[in-house]
């Protein structure tokens, strides 16, 4: 993913430079007065005609264009998204030409734009935070969808609450070239110009993710999800077909995302079966019920429990509405009718309900249903699975049942 976004950055200022007419100076004047007009304008076509040397600099000065940046140009969705942020943002740049040099083809420009390193930090915060809840959701594919992506842009914006900007004199290098006057090639600083900083931003993480790079640019958040999933406290208990957990955020702030492993074991101390839960955005001193469902016919003897905990600086990605999600219920005739109501003012992403059944007072039977997108006000009724024998597929009879809500949560 950071390959694939760092090349579509790229992509967008391959080229730069424009025409010049009249004598040397005022020539030099308006090539590059007309240059920082089409980048303020995101104007493609004008930018992608005013570039000698189609490349970007490396360290060693020379021009590169990889094969992978070319593979992405065309009709990308993520590309798109990018491009759209990019010339909202550069509509807010202002620029003022403070010096030219006849002699040397260079033209100094005193720019204040856009600084993007929020939102590109922001935007892989939220991009990791799903592709980690994606890869423990049976329903879900790790890799992100085009869907997932669109939506994680419009979360990293909306989270950047304050323009910030970059204050910077830039040169501006250009040759004649039949005729005419265009910029010899894009530096860091005339890219980061052209991109709002994000050619900067994402270079700052592709370097992080270099395997050669010592320093782990999340190990302030490995060391939090490390401290909370030692301040995770559960009970269990054991039902016919699984397991009932109630988990206890005792960390000091909210989790992200916590990721439950759990391992039936049967009599003779075999594991029988490995089911992940997931649960989204557990507040801190918040208790919350799961059920971890087996499916096979054997007997549940024992189970063992590995937490792992999703912190993202501090960050939720979601939003937990569990308190905001109303439930009516009654036994229907081969199901429990549990009807879901979002009393939230947001779009509910997905509602998660769980029913145990009691013989006495004793739990014997669990069962689990989702609700996706729901929007405010907005009800869907699940039918949720009474209790039966695995091996005789008979019902089981029960004298009550208790209905909670797993999981609830908006996109933030």
């Amino acid at each position: 993913m950071k390959k694939r976004m760092f090349g579509l950055i790229i992509v967008t200022f391959l080229s730069l430079g424009l025409w010049g007419c009249g004598s040397k100076e005022k020539a030099l004047n308006d090539a590059a007065e007309n240059l920082m007009k089409a980048t303020k304008e995101w104007d493609l076509d004008e930018i992608k005609k005013s570039v000698a040397d189609m490349g970007v600099m490396k360290d060693e000065g020379e021009p590169e264009v990889t094969e992978d940046v070319k593979e992405e140009e065309d009709n990308d969705i993520y590309g798109e998204a990018f491009a759209d942020y990019i010339k909202e943002s550069n509509s807010k740049m202002t620029y003022e030409i403070s010096d030219i040099d006849v002699d040397e083809l260079t033209v100094q420009i005193k720019c204040k734009y856009i600084d993007s390193t929020e939102f590109i930090q922001e935007f892989f915060k939220q991009a990791f935070t799903q592709a980690f809840a994606n890869a423990f959701s049976e329903d879900q594919d790790s890799e992100l969808s085009d869907e997932e992506m669109e939506k994680i842009l419009r979360m990293a914006k909306a989270a950047v609450k304050d323009d910030k900007y970059v204050e910077k004199n830039i040169d501006l290098v250009f040759v004649e070239e039949k005729g005419a006057y265009k910029l010899k090639k894009v530096d860091e600083d005339f890219a980061n110009v052209i991109t709002a900083n994000c050619y900067g931003a994402f270079k700052a993480v592709e370097e992080g993710f270099n395997e050669d790079e010592e320093a782990d640019p999340f190990e302030k958040d490995h060391k939090k999800e490390a401290e909370a999933e030692k301040d995770i406290a559960y009970k269990g208990t054991i039902l016919n077909n699984g397991v009932m957990l109630e988990i206890t955020n005792g960390y000091t702030q909210s989790i992200d995302g916590v990721n439950l492993e759990v391992s039936f074991i049967g009599k003779s101390g075999k594991t029988l079966d490995v089911t992940t839960e997931h649960i989204t955005c557990l507040e801190s001193g918040e208790k919350r019920m799961v059920f971890a469902q087996y499916y096979g016919d054997n007997e549940i003897q024992e189970f063992e429990l590995n937490i792992n905990c999703s912190i993202v600086s501090g960050q939720d990605s979601m939003e937990n509405h569990v308190s905001d999600v109303v439930v009516k219920d009654n036994v229907g005739d081969d199901g429990l009718i549990v009807k879901v109501t979002n009393n939230a003012k947001k779009d509910l992403s997905c509602a998660r309900v769980f029913a145990v059944f009691y013989k006495g007072d004793k739990p014997i039977f669990g069962s689990t249903e989702y609700a996706y997108d729901l929007e405010p006000n907005d009800s869907e009724n699940l039918k949720l699975t009474l209790p039966y024998d695995r091996e005789n597929l008979e019902n089981i009879e029960f004298d009550s049942y208790r209905v909670y809500i797993m999981d609830a949560y908006s996109e933030k």
